[in-house]
């Protein structure tokens, strides 16, 4: 038995279709979602609160994405803390909330090329718990009434995949190895509306602790198991015709390794321009961040996301679109060309529903 192994395959075409109907489906939708999510990313990071009027107290919010091939569930309640002693009529005021909420993200971690076209599937999920706190401000200036708003989120995940791994140097034995990954994370972001004008301007940062591993930036081969073997000859000798036969035409696909798992400390910054030339409507997110770990030099990112509002909405995307460079400094150590290694695209859709009343 011997193992040949190539290049894993492309994009897969059946989770952008139906990302591309959900995303026409929500810009059909006539409602208006005032909700947040101010930490969204190509690898659907963030999790979303309520942030608008006092006219609902939960969220439901479901979204697709192709980017990280996932798909995501987010329920959020909220309850407003100071409601029997709040005075509209004074100034300064503030409103104060409390929420919690709850999310799930599943997805492939080989990306949709291996699972349509080599039919491997390597699953992943993510479940995750937060808790929010926000305060909404109103003061007198000479202008009239100035208006802010801040929230501070404290957010935990545990994360479960299963990896393959193939080590090209080790006895034909033990190259191949199945390995499954669990860690835990936390993480901290606040985020405050720094101006409030014609345009909004949001500006914030997270900082996370979590437990990951190497196994996105390794390379990606796919391994086909053969079977050889010799035929009899026509006259009952020993024959010297060899021939091959596939177990597996499709293969699986494999991550060249060392495989490591590691903890890892990220920073990010986020900054997020909502120009009222364009109605509230469109959003533009900058998104800076800096990994540090043991095992690895600083990891620098960038990312930036043009996002599509809904009125009220001064921050959700409904539909956006990410580009992002990781690893601009190649800590990985990627044989890969700096555009094949570091840039990324993604494009995600949110459906929200929104229950309940404060009044």
């Amino acid at each position: 038995m011997f193992h040949s192994y190539s290049a894993a395959g492309g994009p897969g075409l059946l989770l952008a279709l139906a990302v591309i109907l959900a995303l026409v489906l929500s810009l059909l939708l006539p409602m208006v979602v005032p909700a947040q999510d101010y930490f969204a990313d190509r690898n659907s990071t963030g999790t979303p609160i309520l942030f608008g009027k006092d006219t609902h107290t939960a969220l439901f919010a479901c979204s697709g994405s192709i980017g990280d091939n996932s798909i995501k569930a987010n329920f959020f309640k909220q309850y407003w803390l100071n409601a029997a002693t709040y005075k509209p009529e004074r100034l300064p005021r503030g409103k104060n909330y409390l929420g919690w909420g709850l999310s799930g993200k599943a997805g492939t971690v080989n990306g949709l090329g291996t699972l349509f076209s080599y039919g491997d599937f390597s699953p992943t999920f993510t479940s995750g718990a937060y808790l929010a706190y926000s305060r909404k401000t109103w003061k007198p200036s000479g202008d009239g009434t100035v208006y802010g708003n801040w929230a501070l989120i404290l957010s935990s995940t545990y994360t479960t995949c299963y990896y393959n791994i193939y080590y090209p140097r080790a006895t034909f034995r033990r190259q191949l190895v199945d390995t499954f990954f669990n860690g835990f994370g936390v993480s901290l972001s606040f985020v405050d509306c720094i101006y409030k004008g014609n345009d909004d301007i949001y500006a914030g940062a997270s900082v996370s602790v979590r437990r990951q591993s190497n196994y996105p930036f390794l390379t990606k081969v796919t391994i086909h198991n053969d079977t050889a073997y010799t035929t009899s000859g026509s006259n009952g000798s020993s024959g010297t015709t060899r021939t091959v036969t596939y177990i597996n035409s499709n293969g699986d696909t494999y991550g060249v390794g060392p495989y490591v798992q590691y903890t890892d400390v990220s920073i990010r910054f986020n900054f997020t321009w909502v120009p009222a030339v364009l109605e509230h409507n469109l959003a533009f997110i900058v998104y800076p961040s800096i990994d540090l770990s043991q095992p690895y030099t600083p990891v620098y990112n960038a990312g930036a996301s043009i996002a599509l509002l809904k009125t009220g909405s001064p921050s959700t995307p409904l539909a956006a679109l990410f580009f992002e460079l990781d690893d601009v400094g190649n800590a990985y150590g990627s044989t890969y060309t700096f555009a094949k290694r570091s840039f990324r695209a993604g494009i995600s859709t949110t459906l929200n529903i929104l229950t309940g009343s404060m009044k």
